[in-house]
């Protein structure tokens, strides 16, 4: 049996003696919910010594669930109502277990100080057909008030734990923090290592959460891989240091069907009544700050609530709802900028890259790196890109010359979604396009994601004669043994990478060990960025010759 202390407590021995005359398992519990008395028959009951129980605030019966109850003990401190629950208590051999009624009145300890009297009714020797009712009542009970898989409190009991901390918050004037914590690549991982192997690791993370909080809070399992703790009486500095504590255990590795595995958490804290008044507001607005957190380090972190974050979000639901009518009335349009080859003094244009542009109004442009996320996460990326590419294929069937190409951005959600390939054959075919002269450009990211069906995917699209390129080369990760493997055609390398070019020697070594990397994969190159004539004189005695930036041409409709 294992079990969590807070702090070493001793009582005298007298106490001890009181409660051993007591025929029940007696226990008493400070202020601070710590055992800090036991009699005899307790201590048989859970099979543990007095030196290994006092001081300790709970008793894990099996993962992920305790024999005490937090959250009932600290409303009989707060307010002096009795109160019951029931526990199944497990022995060495599963088919044998006790059913436990513990009861809890607030009272005084024998130095006058407040503290709980509790003593434990053992149901087991009842008739069959009453401990069958008895039975079938916990377990209706249990459904109705705890996560099945993980043993916490579930989304409808933490709303009325954290409804009751508002009112006792508001009779007392004081403060109470609510923490939304989101698991990182748990997706991953279920999808990997299996659901079988997701579960366990649920079962893990929501123990971790439960030894950092221990007796003073209530932890919940809110959505498939979220949990809320609502940590009563807490300041905001109380409430920083435990969200750090539960993510630095979240943070430890994991077995999982014989492997080592990693998971980080993302933590959104909200504070009564700072952020809200309502349970509905605490828990939005950790939701919230948990996403921002998310944006700011992926790999995650503690975020506060603050209002600048409640703006952002707001701006994104505005944003959100009006896309819906500017791709019906497409007013996403796009711009197109030159890709040139520059050979013996010589410039010719070969290529021009689609760049979308929303005018939400005649005094604002909204910025691709602001909507485009929002189309992927509304679900019209799907809708948007067809119209881009339609577009796009109609500007590039308008040009004169046969050898200029057009390439066009697409997203992990367009290559993955089922009609994505019988998108591009109807556009092409609508347009009068060839497919060679479509390019379509994928970050270095999303190629190196290696995703179920999206190598077979991308080979479909090359035989099809039309070419991939690896957008914002450089800013990933990349190795040549996988970029071997994939159909791409074309580098780019990222503008943020020739800046201070050739001013930078740290860039200039990149840029060279980029430039040795395509040619060691004959692949094609294209840099980006070219603003001034230093950076393509530079780039030309690296040996590179196709370029894109404001020296040659900037974004322009057609």
């Amino acid at each position: 049996m294992s079990v969590t202390k807070s702090h070493s407590v001793v009582a005298p021995a007298v106490w001890h003696r009181v409660l051993d005359a007591v025929p029940a398992p007696t226990f008493l519990k400070n202020s601070r919910q710590e055992l800090i008395a036991v009699s005899d028959s307790f201590c048989n009951l859970v099979n543990c010594s007095r030196e290994q129980v006092l001081g300790f605030q709970d008793f894990e019966i099996r993962p992920g669930e305790f024999l005490f109850d937090a959250l009932a003990e600290q409303r009989a401190l707060e307010n002096g109502t009795p109160c019951t629950f029931d526990r199944e208590l497990f022995s060495e051999n599963a088919a044998r277990r006790k059913w436990l009624r513990i009861h809890l009145a607030r009272s005084l300890d024998p130095t006058g100080a407040g503290c709980l009297v509790g003593w434990i009714e053992d149901l087991t020797a009842l008739s069959n057909a009453s401990l069958s009712l008895e039975v079938a009542e916990r377990q209706s009970q249990m459904a109705f008030s705890f996560d099945a898989l993980t043993g916490l409190l579930n989304r409808s009991q933490i709303e009325a734990c954290i409804d009751d901390c508002i009112n006792v918050s508001q009779r007392n004037g004081t403060t109470f923090a609510v923490l939304l914590i989101n698991l990182n690549g748990f997706k991953a991982i279920n999808s990997i290592a299996g659901h079988q192997a997701g579960d366990h690791l649920l079962r893990v993370c929501g123990n971790r959460i439960r030894q950092v909080v221990q007796g003073q809070t209530a932890v919940a399992r809110f959505g498939s891989d979220e949990y809320v703790v609502l940590l009563t009486g807490s300041d905001p500095v109380n409430a920083g240091r435990i969200a750090e504590r539960i993510t630095e255990m979240i943070n430890m590795p994991i077995q999982l069907e014989g492997a080592r595995r990693e998971v980080s958490s993302s933590v959104g804290v909200t504070m009564y009544p700072r952020d809200g008044k309502t349970y509905g507001e605490l828990l939005s607005k950790a939701d919230q700050a948990m996403h921002a957190g998310k944006r700011s380090k992926p790999s995650g972190n503690v975020q506060f609530f603050e209002p600048s974050i409640g703006s952002e979000v707001e701006r994104k639901l505005i944003l959100s709802r009006d896309l819906v009518e500017a791709l019906d009335s497409d007013q996403i349009k796009l711009h197109f900028q030159p890709i040139v080859l520059h050979s013996d003094g010589q410039v010719r244009v070969v290529g021009y890259e689609s760049l979308a542009r929303w005018r939400r109004d005649e005094n604002e442009w909204v910025s691709p790196e602001e909507f485009v996320p929002l189309l992927e996460q509304n679900g019209l990326i799907v809708e948007a890109g067809e119209k881009i590419l339609r577009q796009a294929c109609e500007f590039i069937a308008s040009h004169t010359s046969d050898d200029v190409y057009v390439s066009v951005n697409v997203s992990g959600q367009q290559v993955l979604d089922d009609g994505f390939i019988d998108m591009i054959d109807r556009v092409t075919r609508a347009t009068g396009v060839a497919p060679r002269r479509l390019a379509l450009e994928l970050t270095e990211t999303l190629a190196m994601s290696d995703r179920s069906g999206e190598s077979e995917i991308l080979q479909r699209l090359i035989d099809r004669g039309i070419r991939l390129m690896i957008d914002d080369f450089g800013t990933g990760y990349s190795n040549l043994a996988r970029l071997r493997e994939l159909p791409f055609s074309m580098l780019k390398i990222d503008r943020s990478l020739i800046r201070d070019v050739p001013d930078d020697q740290s860039d200039c070594a990149i840029l060279k060990t980029l430039i040795s990397m395509a040619r060691e994969l004959e692949m094609g190159l294209v840099v980006e960025g070219i603003e001034d004539a230093a950076q393509r004189d530079y780039l030309i005695e690296l040996g590179v010759d196709t370029f894109q930036g404001y020296l040659f041409g900037k974004p322009k409709p057609y």
